[in-house]
């Protein structure tokens, strides 16, 4: 009786045992199961190919910078036309005739960069993310890796340097094409535009080109409006500044003067010291001059843009 009661025990235990294996065989497949189920429910972030972005990047930046090139040829022919007809060396139904043509040449060109500057803004934002990765994956890396990779130059320039350069090569080829037409440029293209569409009537109309020219020119005048003001908040202080300084050789030219009055410096000296301080004065009040000129010739030009636009729409 007692052997039978160790063997139930035992049989009891083996069961046990088995069951128990069964239950954590199940757990796993559960947990397996929640895993996969939780794998497929997380939106999967595609990878993003180098080569793929920078052949994307530099045909954009090439193809940008031959309609920057062409519009401001277009612009530039807009201004000699002008010039033309009011010296008389053209006929107003040849003025008006090349005008038209100009002018839907000027709209298509306006439409397709500020399109293609929103794609390449567009690029630049995925090259930078893809930058902050890599510099991401650097500081990730364990202290025994590092110690691996400071052991070996080259490693470290293959695996993580040369990542990281690329990306800033991208990015700074995609910076300097969007900043290779000043902001006065633009704006002086913005603002023959809008003095055209105002002159449409008697050029023939194409109301739906101007509707879309125009919708895109004020999202652009908008951002240019934001970069103006913090462009002229910085020439104000340069302004500012220059002026400081000018007072300060104004007042060194004063005690010269003084100086040599008194006799306390001779008259070869007081010569060249002045000539040399006069110069700098020159200088800088040319400078000031030329700021504060941009400065204006900018706000009436914004001024002047924002007032056509409200008129043509």
């Amino acid at each position: 009786m007692f052997g039978f009661l160790k063997r139930s025990k035992k049989e009891s235990s083996l069961d046990s045992q088995q069951k128990g294996r069964v239950l954590n065989g199940y757990q796993k497949q559960i947990d397996m199961f929640q895993v996969r189920n939780e794998q497929e429910r997380r939106p999967s972030i595609p990878e993003v190919s180098f080569k793929q972005v920078e052949r994307e990047a530099y045909d954009s930046v090439k193809h940008f910078q031959s309609l920057i090139k062409h519009l401001k040829q277009t612009n530039s022919s807009l201004e000699e036309l002008r010039k033309m007809f009011k010296s008389g060396e053209i006929t107003e139904n040849a003025y008006k005739l090349i005008m038209s043509e100009l002018t839907q040449d000027l709209s298509f060109s306006i439409e397709s960069i500020f399109k293609l500057r929103d794609s390449l803004e567009v690029i630049k934002a995925r090259a930078k993310l893809e930058l902050i990765k890599e510099k991401g994956e650097l500081k990730s890396v364990q202290p025994e890796q590092q110690g691996m990779i400071r052991s070996s130059q080259y490693i470290y320039q293959a695996s993580y340097s040369s990542e990281i350069s690329r990306w800033d090569e991208v990015i700074s080829k995609i910076e300097a094409a969007l900043s290779s037409m000043a902001i006065e440029e633009e704006i002086s293209i913005i603002e023959n535009y809008l003095y055209l569409i105002k002159d449409k009537p008697s050029l023939g109309a194409h109301p739906q080109e101007d509707e879309r020219t125009l919708t895109l020119l004020q999202q652009r005048l908008t951002s240019i409006l934001e970069k103006w003001a913090e462009i002229r908040h910085g020439k104000i202080e340069q302004i500012m500044n220059s002026e400081v300084e000018a007072s300060r050789l104004r007042d060194e030219i004063k005690e010269l003067e003084v100086r040599f009055a008194v006799g306390e410096i001779e008259e070869t000296i007081f010569e060249s010291k002045m000539s040399i301080l006069k110069g700098n004065l020159r200088n800088i009040e040319q400078e000031i001059a030329g700021i504060r000129k941009f400065v204006d010739d900018m706000d009436t030009k914004v001024f002047r843009c924002t007032d056509l636009l409200r008129e043509t729409r």
